[in-house]
């Protein structure tokens, strides 16, 4: 028995060789392919543009705070090298992905098409292989009406989603103010009072260095939830 699955890439080429203005189908999937690589250069250019200004004024604030004794760096001196480090190579890393995106923004048609050869098969019967088969009729019939059992598979998507990119944003906001409230505070005290660190500041001092990576982390998760929220045919077609 052939798999439904196994004919979607062949139906997906042919439509793209005969273009997305003679297939109403298409156009759908392409402005679905299109919006969420373009939401990702929108807000990951917006992250980028970000962690470019903190590294760069970081860097400029480290040159001008006084050396210690000796001419030694300063803990303050050192966070500002850190983070001004940190924000330029972050900052170029996801200008890098952004760039590439705008590329699939301009011309959609070669990243679908590769995108769709990649999809995973389905076995005959599952559900994955009926929602596979009712894309490959939808495509052949040229309609612009997303079939039921897309759109059904799209809103159970969405339904978990949503609230994700939402608790991700939510947690980029936070990390970033207990980041920068306890960064603030430790170099507040390393101006007053230099030496051994109390309890309390070495639970700031973990507070600040977790809050990094974990923003990183949660800037990450935000793009990609809301690039799924807004733009969810394409992913819902690869992965049900």
């Amino acid at each position: 028995m052939t798999r439904g699955g196994d004919l979607l890439p062949g139906a997906l080429r042919e439509s793209l060789q005969a273009g997305a203005g003679t297939n109403a189908a298409l156009g759908v999937l392409l402005d679905d392919f299109v919006r969420y690589h373009a939401v990702l250069v929108g807000l990951g250019g917006a992250v980028a543009a970000a962690l470019l200004v903190l590294g760069g004024w970081c860097s400029r604030r480290s040159g001008r705070v006084n050396a210690g004794a000796g001419g030694a760096w300063t803990f303050e001196r050192r966070v500002y090298v850190s983070f001004g480090g940190t924000g330029i190579v972050s900052g170029l890393l996801m200008a890098v992905i952004v760039a590439a995106n705008v590329s699939t923004v301009l011309h959609p048609g070669p990243g679908f098409a590769a995108l769709a050869g990649a999809r995973p098969h389905a076995q005959a019967g599952t559900d994955r292989d009926r929602l596979q088969r009712a894309v490959r009729t939808w495509l052949e019939s040229g309609q612009p009406d997303v079939p039921a059992v897309l759109r059904d598979r799209v809103e159970a998507r969405l339904a978990w989603q949503r609230p994700k990119a939402a608790l991700s944003g939510v947690c980029l906001v936070v990390l970033v103010l207990v980041g920068q409230q306890a960064w603030q505070a430790l170099i507040a005290r390393s101006r007053r009072r230099p030496g051994r660190w109390t309890f309390r500041e070495r639970g700031l001092l973990f507070a600040g260095i977790g809050a990094v990576p974990g923003a990183l982390l949660a800037a990450v998760m935000a793009v990609a939830n809301t690039q799924a929220s807004l733009a969810p045919l394409t992913l819902t077609l690869l992965y049900g």
